[in-house]
């Protein structure tokens, strides 16, 4: 009487009603991002470099570690989760479908991150040039963006989105996040598989 072919609705709905489903998805993100990473370029703790510096205001302005925890809950819920990167080098809703640019401001560019689950976020197109280093992964996604789940300034940047829109993000706009990979590098394996029974 087990179901055979468990689907990503399934799982959500385990995770949103089961005491024990959620605490199996949320506990390894809650302890993995409980403790800030340290991130360094070099031998010498005591001095900052260019990138270290940057990177310590980059978490400070935008919460870095605040989202990565909630992407990596939301990724343990299905095959693959991911974190939108919103930058001021879009104008417009179409320009989220083309690859992000140079960012001339640095971090000042990045506007503000939004995670994704895999029911939100469908890989809409693969890279199907046998040459290129990102062979096979995804080259674009369709992402469902809903008026409350989606942050104040990605509603700047993408006006008039309403209670829910679908929106085409280029691969080079979001981290791709997938873990108990197997056979590829997209669909890993969803935390609640191997106890769904």
């Amino acid at each position: 009487g087990y179901k055979t072919n468990i689907a990503f609705r399934d799982y959500l709905a385990y995770y949103e009603r089961g005491d024990i489903a959620q605490r199996i998805i949320d506990a390894p993100a809650q302890s993995t991002w409980r403790r800030k990473a340290v991130i360094s370029n070099d031998k010498d703790p005591q001095t900052f470099t260019e990138f270290e510096t940057a990177w310590a205001a980059l978490v400070q302005k935008r919460r870095v570690f605040h989202y990565l925890e909630r992407a990596d809950r939301l990724t343990g819920i299905g095959q693959y989760g991911l974190l939108l990167i919103g930058t001021d080098d879009v104008r417009t809703m179409q320009d989220m479908s083309k690859p992000m640019v140079r960012l001339k401001k640095g971090i000042d560019s990045i506007l503000y991150l939004t995670p994704f689950h895999e029911g939100s976020a469908e890989v809409a197109s693969l890279n199907s040039d046998p040459s290129s280093q990102r062979f096979g992964l995804p080259e674009s996604y369709q992402l469902k963006v809903m008026g409350s789940g989606v942050s104040s300034a990605a509603s700047a940047v993408m006006p008039g989105t309403g209670i829910s829109s679908t929106l085409t993000v280029h691969a080079s706009r979001v981290i791709h996040i997938a873990e108990g990979l197997r056979e590829d590098d997209i669909y890993g394996m969803p935390r609640l598989k191997a106890v769904y029974n």
